[in-house]
């Protein structure tokens, strides 16, 4: 039986004690008589020695000057070389300052001369556009002019011809009356325009041709006007009158002839005097009107020349005021720039001369520090040489002075040697009264010094000190007695004892010996008092629990406090610890009957299982046993009662006599403090039994010198010597504190305690005076338990290490690693003294495990414990983890560091996302592992691995960290995740797939069903509430509300139920040890790394890296649509990366809204695949980049001139912008709308605005100024990619707010114009826009709302739930963190989630370039 951690009891054994003191008596008596010739052989060896001294002084003197000397001579020197400096650096700051007024005079001309310049060419620019404009009006009148005169002679021809028919038919023209309104008559007005007069006069001749189409119109007109109708009727009656006269053969024929020619003539005049009466009256009704209609036509033409004239007059005004506006605004923004000019190189040169001056000072305060240190350096120089010279001297003062004390010590020898061979008598007695006090002192110091300086922590206690037996004057008598000394003796001698005596008092005599409860002899003690000085008993009893509660392993030591009379007011003090931890004193004190009943109970059925359970036949005593538990080792137990009998029961005196017989084993001390008064009953008498101390307080056994002793202030009651003492002897402080040499000791008279009326009553040492150990006083009484309280709440940790658990503590071998195929054991704690605590999986319902502890109970250690342990146990061809963390940090991400093979998915603070993807994946597993059962006939993984061993099936442990963060929305990816985890969980058993779910809590809506948690049998249960001990357990096992530690758990493969509760103490992994041990697995299994491939990591908190591989694979799957392909990086869920795809279709251009920090990543990945993708792209790049944000994508352009960026700064945006959208109407084959006239008018008209510095410019660069983009291609196949990095920075681009700033704004496209028109048609001719901004308010603010159309694929970071919902129809990106994105596509409202890619090296650029 193990019996070696408690030290032997050596003195501490009262019977050994009383031996010892005896037997030192009878060796007192040996040596008296050789001191007095020991005095006399002091010597005369002075002379040399001094005369030594005196030569090596002068040889330091000597050396002294000379090293002064230098000192000196250095001194000066540094002092010129500073001062040198000073006046150096002075003199080239003041001309400096003098040439400053000059500098910035020449500056400031030569500026003015710049702004003069710029003034000058607008001047001209101005005058040009006015002298190519002021003859426009005079122009556009003529123009108007003869429109007017056109359009009026128009109806020359009708007026003429119904003139004509009226003189024709009237014989003249009718007077015309002019009406006052002319226009009237028509339902005409006077004409407010050349316009309206051009319309009226149209109107007006329509009117004429009418009314002179009415003047023909009709039977009568016809026959009239028509020359030959009425000639022809004539010639007809005269045909017909000759014919009927030649027929009737009248006579004379010649005179019917002429008859018939005067008949007929008269016929056709009376026809044309009949039909001439209807035309003359048509006539005169219808000629005036035609009149009428000519003149308010002219009128017309009349007023519309006046109107054209005066509109030419003020057009020409017009033109001079803009003129005269241009030409002062000009001045006006001259003398503005010219006096914030002056100002400003006013300010510089103030501020330049500030800065000299400041410099001035400064280099006049470095020249007073520097010298003032010089000055202290040497001075502290001159002091180490006079330093060193008083060492040399004390040196030699040294050499003379060994010389003297080899004298003195060689008689002090001789006198040593009496007390050597007295000693040698003596020693071994002394020696251990001697080595128990130090014993006693090192590990008990007094209370100040153990809370100042505490002692090394003992892994036990070998004994709790008590007090000390006063040894003092009556040994010192019986010493004295032995060496025939005595009053008259000491009266002869002036009261000082010979040189003998002083050989004796010599001797390290102990003044006290210690009394302690040692572990070997002693399971308690009993403090018998009278009623008046019961307190004195319960401060006995104090400072036992104090000493015991501070020496022992920190929280290893818990008391029972028992007051039935005091109602806990006798052990108040002790109560503050449970502020720290309650179970240092068990939560409170015990005053009841059956309370005190209870738990000495309970204390006993502890010891009973502690004996039961730990020691058994293995280990004589707790600290035995607690050496090999480590971590788990049990506590101490005391019981401390006051006032015993009362409320002492049977059954607890049973108990009580039970853990005294057995507490030197089990650890308990029994500590009672009883009224001497008090008489117990028969049938429970006081306990005597050997393992009991007995002190009793009592009035006899004092001498008038031991009485003196005791009321002497000086003298110490806590075992140290004070014969030592000399002088007058020193008063207590206020506080009770007596110094004591170089310490400070604790008064026990001033706490009421009588020392010296104590008697030890075992083996018969009562005939010495017992003083009890002080208690803490008050003051140090807080401070105390504050270190007991921290020591207890820093120890609750226990620490089981993993490495201790594995068979021969370390990592198997290959060879000797397990097979998964009839279930997994892995090592995950331990339940004490050697039993390890395995996760048995894999066989009847033990499938699948919940783990749940609120924060900081161990979870994640736990969770390593399982990954690491089953790495080391299995290799990856058995056992594989797929790890998913959702809580926000990187516990998995050490297994993605070291690459451990049987880790195929690593989670690190994970999305939803990826967490759905991954239970996905395990289902298709699940699928695929299904149909190669039904293929080999079998029903398990177990069967399948025996039935096909060649064949590679490993068991797959899913292990998902705070698994409820799944469940935090009610959205379909939560459903999702709810039927996967359910499939896995009720199907998983067959095909070798386990569950591994963790959580602070499982309360709350937002969690699995409680009928898959049903389904999971085995549970982990930590520190908890009682409520989540009965979610996590079963509602009627509750036993996790009891763990008290980190790292403590229960572990139940019973569904929960009480019977299944297995305690343990979870495995722990420092990081360093469990680095090494994943590297140790990774190189033992190698062989599958390069089998299985990669792990896939995902690390949501950060942005993900760049790789050629990477682009190729979103190059490879880009379809023949698509125009450019741009990767933006790893998407939150398993698959292939996330790419932006441009295809020739309209509105196919992108916005990226996000912060600043993420913009240059996201941009020169797309632009480096595009690249890639299709090498002839070429890319432009509108440079927005601020220099406080960091590193730009136009630097990273620059610095990367394979990718033939070019680069367009904010002061040419607009220009390159016109450019753009010229090159986009190029492609569509549009023609300009302007004639080459009107495009050489135009040409010379500059529109002026104000660049970013504030400087006058032409938003129009001149004929001979080069284009802003130098190169575009001239194939129309070829893409451009046209980057617009920081849209807020582009203000010529903004949509207009205000008039353009332009003589002639509609004769040129603007800035904002070509933007919108290059977003809109640029995708169908291959030229695509990448426009990042900071927010959604500046897209709004830049484009219109039309325009946000033309950017479909829209890249969002972190916004505010309002932005996200107007850029992406939906919140989500309010939920981003820093490292993910969003891509959108407006056209068919897909939103896909990816994770940033950092920039591109130039290695992996060019890698992925193929540029060797």
């Amino acid at each position: 039986m193990k019996d070696s951690a408690v030290s032997p009891a050596l003195l501490f054994a009262p019977e050994r004690q009383r031996r010892l003191l005896h037997g030192l008596i009878q060796r007192v008596a040996a040596s008296r008589e050789e001191h007095s010739r020991l005095v006399r052989q002091q010597g005369d060896q002075h002379a040399d020695i001094e005369q030594k001294l005196a030569d090596q002084l002068a040889a330091v003197k000597q050396n002294c000057k000379a090293d002064r000397l230098s000192t000196l001579k250095q001194w000066d020197a540094a002092q010129e070389e500073t001062i040198a400096a000073y006046e150096s650096a002075t003199l080239q700051t003041r001309d400096e300052l003098r040439r400053c007024s000059a500098r910035f005079r020449r500056q400031l001309a030569e500026e003015e001369a710049v702004i003069n310049n710029k003034v000058e060419k607008r001047l001209i620019a101005v005058k040009n556009q006015f002298d190519a404009r002021k003859d426009q009006p005079k122009k556009i009148a003529t123009k108007e002019h003869h429109q007017l005169d056109t359009a009026l002679a128009e109806s020359n021809e009708d007026i003429e011809w119904a003139r004509a028919l009226t003189i024709r038919r009237l014989n003249r023209l009718l007077d015309i009356q002019t009406p006052n309104d002319i226009y009237a008559e028509f339902g005409e007005s006077k004409p407010a325009s050349v316009e309206d007069a051009l319309d009226l006069i149209r109107r007006q001749n329509r009117r004429l041709k009418s009314t002179v189409a009415d003047m023909q119109t009709g039977f009568a007109a016809h026959v009239v006007d028509a020359v030959y109708y009425l000639p022809s009727l004539v010639a007809v009656l005269l045909v017909l009158f000759a014919g009927a006269s030649i027929l009737l053969k009248a006579e004379p024929l010649l005179h019917y002839l002429i008859g018939s020619v005067i008949v007929s003539g008269l016929i056709g005049f009376t026809c044309y005097l009949i039909l001439m009466w209807p035309l003359r009256r048509m006539t005169r009704s219808l000629h005036p009107a035609t009149e009428r209609i000519r003149l308010s036509s002219q009128d017309a033409v009349v007023q519309a020349k006046r109107i054209s004239t005066a509109a030419a007059k003020k057009a020409s005004q017009e033109l001079v005021r803009r003129r005269d506006a241009h030409i002062k605004e000009a001045h006006q923004w001259q003398e503005s720039q010219l006096k914030a000019l002056r100002e400003d190189l006013a300010a510089k040169q103030a501020a330049e001369e500030t800065r000299l001056n400041e410099q001035l000072q400064r280099i006049e305060q470095q020249f007073q520090t520097g010298f003032n240190e010089l000055q202290q350096t040497m001075r502290e120089r001159a002091e180490q040489i006079a330093d060193a010279i008083s060492q040399k001297l004390s040196q030699s003062d040294a050499a003379a002075g060994q010389t003297l004390q080899a004298v003195v010590q060689q008689h002090q020898h001789t006198l040593e040697s009496l007390a050597q061979r007295l000693n040698t008598g003596m020693h071994r007695g002394m020696t251990r009264i001697l080595a128990a006090n130090d014993l006693v002192e090192y590990r008990h110091p007094h209370w100040d010094e153990l809370l100042s300086d505490p002692p090394p922590l003992h892994p036990g206690i070998d004994f709790l000190p008590i007090g000390s037996l006063r040894l003092g004057n009556r040994l010192k008598k019986q010493f004295d007695s032995a060496l025939g000394y005595n009053a008259k003796h000491r009266a002869a001698n002036n009261g000082h004892a010979n040189e003998e005596a002083d050989i004796l008092n010599r001797l390290n005599v102990p003044d006290t010996m210690p009394i302690a409860m040692h572990r070997r002899q002693h399971s308690g003690v009993i403090i018998e008092a009278p009623t008046a000085h019961i307190e004195d008993g319960i401060k006995i009893a104090h400072q036992i629990l104090w000493r015991l509660l501070s020496a022992a392993p920190p929280g290893k030591a818990r008391v029972t406090l028992i007051d039935p009379a005091g109602r806990g007011q006798n052990f108040s003090s002790f109560l503050a610890l449970a502020d720290h931890d309650p179970s240092l004193i068990h939560h409170r004190v015990w005053t009841q009957g059956d309370q005190i009943t209870a738990r000495i109970a309970d204390i006993g059925h502890q010891a009973e299982n502690l004996l039961q359970s730990c020691l058994r036949d293995q280990y004589e005593r707790l600290e035995d046993y607690n050496q090999v538990a480590g971590s788990l080792a049990q506590p101490y137990e005391a019981i401390a009662a006051v006032g015993f009998p009362d409320g002492l029961s049977r059954e607890a005196y049973s108990h009580l006599g039970s853990l005294i017989r057995s507490g030197i084993r089990c650890g308990v001390f029994v500590i009672l403090v009883v009224d001497e008064k008090h008489e117990w009953p028969a049938d429970m008498p006081m306990f005597d039994h050997p393992n009991l101390l007995r002190l009793k307080y009592g009035e006899a056994g004092l001498d008038s010198g031991e009485e003196a002793a005791r009321k002497d202030p000086s003298v110490a009651f806590d075992g140290l010597d004070r014969s030592t003492l000399t002088g007058e002897k020193p008063a207590a402080d206020e506080d009770g504190i007596i110094p004591i040499g170089s310490k400070r000791r604790v008064r026990l008279l001033d706490e009421g305690i009588t020392a010296g009326h104590w008697r030890l009553l075992n083996a018969g040492l009562d005939e010495f005076e017992f003083w009890p150990a002080p208690p803490p006083m008050p003051q140090d009484r807080s401070a105390l338990i504050n270190r007991i309280g921290r020591l207890a709440q820093e120890a609750s940790q226990v620490i089981v290490p993993l490495t201790s658990l594995l068979p021969g503590e370390q990592l198997p071998i290959a060879d000797n690693t397990s097979s998964s195929a009839d279930g997994l054991e892995v090592i995950i704690g331990s339940s004490g003294a050697g039993r390890n605590r395995s996760l048995d999986l894999g066989e009847g319902v033990r499938q699948h495990v919940l783990i749940a502890g609120k924060t900081g109970s161990g979870k994640s250690t736990l969770l390593h414990s399982i990954v690491t342990s089953g790495a080391a146990m299995y290799q990856p061809d058995e056992l594989q983890f797929y790890l998913l963390d959702f809580k926000k940090g990187v516990e998995f991400k050490i297994y993605a560091d070291a690459k451990l093979p049987h880790a195929r998915v690593i989670g690190i603070e994970s999305e939803r996302e990826f967490g759905r993807s991954v239970l996905q994946r395990l289902d298709s597993e699940m699928t695929t592992r299904g149909e190669l059962f039904r293929a080999a006939g079998v029903q398990e993984v177990g069967s399948y691995r025996r039935a096909c061993p060649n064949k590679l099936m490993p068991r797959l442990m899913l292990v998902v960290d705070e698994f409820q963060e799944l469940f935090t929305r009610d959205d379909s990816l939560a459903a999702d995740c709810t039927a996967l985890l359910d499939r896995l969980v009720r199907q998983g058993r067959s095909f070798g797939i386990h569950v591994v779910l963790s959580s602070q809590s499982l309360a709350g809506g937002n969690s699995l069903p409680r009928a898959t948690l049903g389904q999971m049998a085995v549970r982990i249960a930590m520190q908890c509430s009682e409520a989540d001990a009965a979610l996590i357990l079963s509602d009627d096992n509750t036993a996790a509300r009891l763990i008290s530690r980190p790292g403590e758990a229960i572990y139940n493969d019973e569904s929960g139920l009480v019977e299944g509760n297995q305690p343990f103490q979870v495995a722990y992994l420092e990081s360093a040890e469990q680095v090494r041990l994943l590297n140790q697995l990774a190189e033992r299994d190698e062989s599958w790394t390069q089998e299985l491939g990669a792990s896939v990591v995902f690390e949501g908190n950060r942005p993900g890296r760049f790789t050629a591989e990477m682009a190729r694979e979103v190059i490879a799957e880009s379809s023949p649509s698509d125009t450019l392909v741009g990767l933006l990086g790893e998407a939150v869920e398993l698959g292939p990366p996330c790419a932006l795809r441009l295809q020739a279709n309209t509105g196919r251009n992108a916005v990226l809204v996000g912060s600043a920090r993420n913009r240059p990543s996201i941009l020169v990945s797309i632009i480096a695949s595009a690249k890639a993708h299709r090498p002839e792209m070429s890319l432009i790049h509108f440079d927005g980049s601020r220099a406080e944000e960091g590193d730009s994508t136009a630097d990273w352009i620059q610095h990367n001139p394979q990718l033939g960026g070019q680069i367009v700064r904010t002061r040419d945006a607009e220009a390159a912008m016109i450019q753009l959208s010229q090159l986009v109407d190029a492609r569509l084959g549009k023609t300009p709308a302007d004639s080459p006239e009107d495009h050489d008018a135009s040409s010379t008209a500059t529109a002026f605005s104000l660049d970013s510095g504030g400087t006058l410019v032409s938003a129009k660069s001149d004929k001979t100024e080069e284009p802003p983009i130098a190169e575009l291609p001239d194939n129309d196949e070829t893409p451009i990619l046209v980057v617009l990095d920081g849209l807020d920075r582009f203000r010529d681009l903004r949509q207009p707010e205000s008039m353009n700033f332009s003589l002639d704004a509609a004769s040129q496209i603007s800035g904002c114009d070509a933007f919108q028109s290059v977003l809109r048609e640029g995708p169908a001719v291959n030229i695509f826009v990448v426009v990042s901004l900071p927010s959604a308010e500046t897209l709004n603010r830049w484009l219109p709302r039309q325009s946000h159309h033309d950017l479909e694929l829209r890249l969002v970071g972190a916004l505010n739930a309002g932005d996200s919902s107007m850029l992406i129809d939906s919140p989500a990106a309010a939920d981003l963190s820093a490292a993910t994105m969003i891509l959108y596509d407006d056209s068919d409202g897909r939103m896909t989630k990816f994770r940033l890619c950092d920039p591109p090296t130039s290695g992996e650029l060019m890698a992925l370039l193929n540029i060797n």
